[in-house]
């Protein structure tokens, strides 16, 4: 089955018209509400890169996240997680910086830091993977990168934000190895892509970066 993109415009990131636009996009995908049926825990990873306010379009935007959630929560009345590998900090950190705790009041989101692993084998070249414990755990995973250029892949979007499921000292050290060749980096984080699965992407292009 091929992936099916569509795209939706959205001027701005107040929360109707961000709602509005999202249950719209959402509507072009005449499956999606059955990616709910049987899931009790639902993953979103956002892009959490370091702790910088929104206006510097660094990370996902906070109303973009929760207007995601809301959507989600008309869904799936079960756990709602949130949580991402920053390359500077902590889940938790980074969203006070952004103010995601007050954008997702009384959406019962659990944020949860990516501290652990577990190991998830593969067949590609890199061999078995320790990836964040939570992310793989999830029955769903919702992605939502932000749209911005990235030195190495020229862009990043649903692929290169889930290189997140990579933590501590082996995000740098993956980065170092194969970041030298742009190709293998491309082929890592393609493999990090297929083993974590995500079940949705949606892309924060309101301001990229």
């Amino acid at each position: 089955m091929h992936p099916i993109v569509v795209l939706e415009n959205c001027e701005s990131y107040d929360p109707s018209q961000l709602d509005s636009a999202i249950e719209h996009l959402l509507g072009n995908l005449p499956t999606w509400k059955e990616l709910f049926s049987g899931k009790s825990t639902v993953l979103l990873k956002p892009n959490l890169l370091t702790a910088n306010p929104p206006a510097a379009a660094v990370n996902t935007h906070p109303a973009f996240v929760a207007a995601v959630a809301r959507v989600v929560r008309k869904q799936h009345s079960g756990r709602l997680l949130l949580g991402d590998g920053p390359a500077i900090g902590t889940t938790h950190s980074v969203a006070r910086k952004l103010g995601l705790p007050e954008a997702l009041a009384g959406l019962d989101v659990e944020m949860v830091d990516f501290k652990e692993t577990t190991p998830v084998a593969g067949q590609g070249d890199f061999g078995p993977m320790d990836l964040a414990r939570p992310l793989m755990e999830a029955d769903l995973v919702i992605n939502l990168p932000k749209v911005k250029t990235h030195a190495q892949m020229g862009l990043t979007l649903g692929v290169k934000n889930l290189y997140g499921a990579v933590i501590g000292l082996e995000k740098s050290q993956r980065h170092l190895t194969a970041g030298r060749d742009r190709r293998a980096f491309a082929e890592l984080i393609l493999e990090i892509c297929l083993r974590v699965s995500p079940g949705l992407t949606i892309a924060d292009g309101g301001v990229g970066m």
